[in-house]
Order: C-alpha cells, then structure tokens, then sequence
C-alpha cells in the first residue's frame, strides 16, 4: 500500500461501507481503524449491513474530506472482502485471525479500537474486517485529478 494511502487512512475516521446482499444495495457510515493495511469496525450482526456480508462479503467503502472547494477534494474509493472476525464479548484474550497475508491478534485490534473510540467498550458487539484489494485515493491539493491506484497484487506479487 503506498505512503500516502496509508496516511489518508490513518488520519481518517468515519467511513461509508457499501454492500449487496444480491438483491438490495445498502450503505452505512461507520467509524473504523485502520490498522495493519485493514480497516476495522463495530457492529451487531442484526444491522442491515452485516446480515448483507454475511450473505456477500464483497464490499465498497469510501472515505473523504468534507469541502465545498473542488481544489481540496481528497478521499478514497476502495473494494474489498468484508469478515465477520469475533463477538466482542469473547475478545478478553489474544485469539489469532489469519486472513490472506493477514495474521491479525483480534484482543489487539479491539484494544486500539476501543482506545481510539472509548466509548465502545460499554456495548456488546461484533468485530469486523475491511480487507482491500484495490483502492483509489484521489487528492486535488496536489493536482486536479491527481490519482494514485492500488491493488492488493501490488503488495504480493500474485
């Protein structure tokens, strides 16, 4: 993943996740991590959405700047395989997620998640995982138009 994705991502923190259950789009705003080239979010497995990755965990997100000014438009545009990865209530010790190239400790990942939004520690929920093979990260402060593609081979040579 390039230098300037991951700092995009890293500074960011409310995404719009978009699913397909193969009947019926739906799109969700959601806060997330982002941590070790993944992006990850909380959330009960009865909400529209996890019941459409259940079914389809072929997803789109975007993440973006908020301006009015065409100059300062930045955001990505990414696809991705979405995993449902544990119910909080069970993350109390390390349990090890392997996805792709992914060896993920999920306690670890609930930890920074929680530190970052405090306050989801007080809900029972679901751990998810945003795992992106190709991403779009566009940015009009350096140039309009200015666009830089990633895919997921990039990284693996596969």
């Amino acid at each position: 993943m390039t230098q300037e994705i991951i700092d995009f991502l890293s500074k960011h923190y409310i995404l719009t996740l978009c699913t397909y259950d193969g009947k019926n789009p739906y799109s969700a705003p959601l806060f997330y991590l982002f941590f070790n080239n993944a992006l990850f979010f909380l959330s009960d497995q009865n909400t529209t959405h996890a019941k459409h990755i259940l079914v389809n965990p072929e997803v789109s997100v975007s993440i973006f700047t908020y301006t009015r000014e065409v100059k300062n438009i930045q955001g990505i545009q990414m696809m991705a395989i979405c995993k449902f990865l544990e119910h909080t209530k069970n993350l109390t010790k390390s349990i090890i997620f392997n996805f792709k190239n992914f060896e993920l400790d999920l306690k670890e990942i609930y930890d920074e998640y929680c530190k970052k939004f405090p306050e989801a520690y007080q809900f029972s929920s679901s751990l998810w995982g945003i795992f992106p093979y190709w991403i779009k990260y566009t940015n009009n402060q350096i140039q309009f138009g200015y666009k830089t593609i990633w895919r997921y081979e990039d990284d693996t040579g596969n």
